[in-house]
């Protein structure tokens, strides 16, 4: 596809899988001596692969969070094993296991060369005007817009439209972007705060609060549900006040 690309006289700048790469460049990629630091955080270089173009980068602020993900999937890889929950580990815990005939255990081995690559980020592109720095620049800008638009479509539902009138269409469009601006301020603070997931995987473990009701002779009480763990520090870093056990009671006439 890169091949049909180039020949007809386009240039490219897509990610490139660092991990897939052929075993004999992997540790040349992973030497962070070859890189030169651009900012506070990043360090970025290249090299030719194949005939191609390939930008390497790492981030310290990406190693930190790679570190903390990859961190808070194990605490609940092993929470699971630990209550003996095998059959409901996600599929995307399933790269930390190993499984034997005998039992299933984390993947030490695996969790070690996955620390390896904590940080490194790649391109490939067959520009060979662009600076090293204007390669990631140039597709920091592409990867923000398909992400938001993305979420428009996935989180948000910005379409199918059901409505004809062109006022009500200007109105829907407009509540799906003050969403998606709300879902960033989310993200943002959520990072600040040190927890790393998405704004959307936060949203479904709040959703988690429930209000119910409970009645006696005597009146009637609504209560939350049990606000702890994930639930408390997501509200915290947000800045929300956690709500009071008892929201409203009322005498039963």
């Amino acid at each position: 596809m890169l091949k049909d690309i180039t020949e007809s006289g386009y240039e490219y700048i897509v990610a490139a899988k660092l991990k897939g790469m052929p075993k004999k460049y992997q540790e040349e990629i992973l030497n962070k001596e070859r890189l030169r630091r651009i900012n506070e955080d990043i360090w970025i270089g290249e090299k030719e692969i194949e005939g191609k173009r390939l930008i390497i980068g790492w981030s310290q602020s990406k190693a930190e969070r790679d570190r903390a993900m990859r961190e808070a999937i194990l605490e609940k890889l092993r929470a699971r094993l630990a209550e003996g929950k095998s059959s409901f580990i996600k599929p995307s815990y399933s790269k930390y296991i190993k499984v034997t005939l005998a039992q299933i255990n984390i993947d030490e081995e695996r969790i070690r060369e996955d620390e390896r690559w904590d940080g490194y980020f790649g391109y490939i592109t067959n520009n060979r005007d662009l600076r090293e720095e204007q390669v990631l620049g140039a597709y920091k800008m592409l990867y923000k817009v398909e992400e938001a638009f993305r979420c428009l479509k996935s989180s948000l539902d910005i379409r199918p439209v059901y409505h004809w009138k062109e006022r009500r269409i200007q109105g829907h469009i407009m509540l799906c972007f003050l969403s998606f601006y709300v879902l960033r301020v989310m993200q943002r603070k959520l990072t600040e705060g040190g927890i790393f997931i998405e704004a959307e995987e936060a949203l479904k473990e709040l959703d988690r609060v429930r209000v119910v009701e409970i009645e006696t002779d005597r009146a009637k009480v609504y209560a939350r549900t049990e606000i702890s763990g994930e639930t408390n520090k997501i509200l915290r870093a947000l800045g929300v006040k956690i709500p009071q056990v008892v929201l409203k009671e009322k005498e039963v006439v």
